[in-house]
């Protein structure tokens, strides 16, 4: 067959449609391995994701076009790219005699030709000068110059060198949008390049300007708030206020407390001034107790007293019996007698006298019994009375200065 390279570009595009998966080569090849199919730029695998079917309508058969069918159908939109890529090889050698074998001569020469056309498709699609550049070195630097940088020209000469780092392109390239804003605003740039002393002064103040910049939003929120920030220093300075009046209230309730505490040791001492009057009102009370005791002793002796003076009494009975029975034994002595007599009346007398003294010491004896007793009642009714005042000192109920107490145990 003859291959007019004009007809047969070994390449092919498509935009699938919903569904569709024949899509026509328009390009010879010799095998099906020729055939390199794309899908949104995916290699796809023959026999697997699509087959060259050589047989039906479409058949295909060496050194003509075929047609590359989808097991599945694709999805609209997509793009399906067809290319060829004959291997380079000479599969036919001819003989040094002999018949001339025309047949294999052509196929042959119809590689070769597609052969080129591969060739050129992908000549056509790299990076070269043009027919018109003059000259130009277009060697590549070493491998090790060239690690991790970019393709650059010479400005000059146009020749290939090495380019700024692929890092240094990438930070560019993010900052691309702030590139072009810049570029919008450079009449502000010329401003600013005219006041470039003005702006060396502040980069000498970087640190401050950082500083004030890392505060735009407290200081908006300043401008924003300016009212409540001023009724904030009003309140502050009410507050400053408030505190110096608590400061000198807090003097005062410190000078109430030590006034209170003052107070409080003078009632300490009346309370200890009480309790020793109230301990020499006991020790009174001992002292009336063991008076009453005296007072029970000396009715005691009132009692052997009278008992005393009766049995003086029955001496003396028994004296004038003794007397009488003189008197009537001694009638032989008159003188005697008489004597014995007057002697008897004189003891009568001594007894009815100590029968008198007797009865006088018994209603002594009496008295000072009562007496003591009316003592231990008086020293009762008092030892009451300091208990019941050393009570009502203990609850602070005596309001009465003059603290005076009369013979019936009351306060006056």
């Amino acid at each position: 067959m003859t291959i007019v390279i004009a007809d047969n570009s070994p390449r092919k595009t498509y935009t699938a449609t919903a569904g569709q998966t024949d899509f026509p080569t328009d390009f010879a090849f010799f095998s099906k391995p020729d055939v390199n199919v794309y899908v949104d730029n995916v290699l796809k695998t023959l026999d697997s994701d699509y087959s060259i079917p050589t047989t039906g309508p479409s058949a295909w058969t060496s050194g003509n076009d075929g047609t590359i069918v989808f097991s599945t159908g694709l999805t609209v939109g997509q793009t399906v790219v067809l290319t060829r890529d004959v291997e380079l090889e000479r599969t036919t050698d001819f003989p040094t005699s002999g018949p001339f074998q025309v047949s294999s001569l052509n196929v042959e020469l119809d590689k070769l030709v597609a052969m080129v056309a591969d060739m050129k498709d992908l000549a056509d699609r790299g990076l070269r000068l043009s027919d018109s550049d003059i000259s130009a070195a277009l060697v590549l630097a070493d491998k090790d110059a060239r690690k991790g940088t970019v393709l650059a020209f010479n400005a000059t000469t146009g020749a290939v060198e090495v380019g700024p780092t692929i890092a240094d392109t990438n930070t560019v390239a993010q900052i691309k949008a702030d590139i072009a804003t810049v570029a919008g605003i450079s009449a502000n740039v010329t401003t600013v390049a005219g006041i470039s002393s003005n702006v060396t002064t502040v980069a000498s103040n970087n640190a401050n300007v950082t500083t004030v910049a890392g505060q735009t939003s407290n200081m908006q929120s300043v401008v924003d708030n300016l009212t409540n920030i001023q009724n904030a220093v009003t309140s502050a300075t009410n507050a400053a206020a408030s505190a110096t009046a608590a400061a000198t209230s807090a003097t005062n309730a410190s000078t109430s407390e030590t006034n209170a505490a003052t107070s409080e040791s003078n009632a300490s001492t009346s309370a200890t001034n009480a309790s020793a009057s109230a301990s020499a009102a006991s020790t009174s009370a001992s002292a009336a107790s063991t008076s009453a005791t005296a007072a029970a002793a000396s009715e005691t002796a009132a009692g052997t007293s009278e008992t005393n003076a009766a049995t003086s009494a029955t001496n003396a009975s028994d004296s004038a019996s003794a007397a009488a029975t003189s008197a009537s034994s001694a009638s032989t002595s008159a003188s005697n007698a008489a004597t014995s007599a007057s002697n008897a009346a004189t003891s009568a007398t001594n007894a009815a006298a100590s029968a008198t003294a007797a009865a006088t010491s018994e209603s002594n004896a009496a008295t000072s019994a009562t007496t003591a007793q009316n003592s231990a009642a008086s020293v009762t009714s008092y030892i009451d009375i300091f208990a019941n005042f050393e009570y009502l000192a203990d609850f602070g109920l005596i309001t009465n200065t003059a603290g005076t107490i009369n013979d019936y145990g009351s306060l006056v």
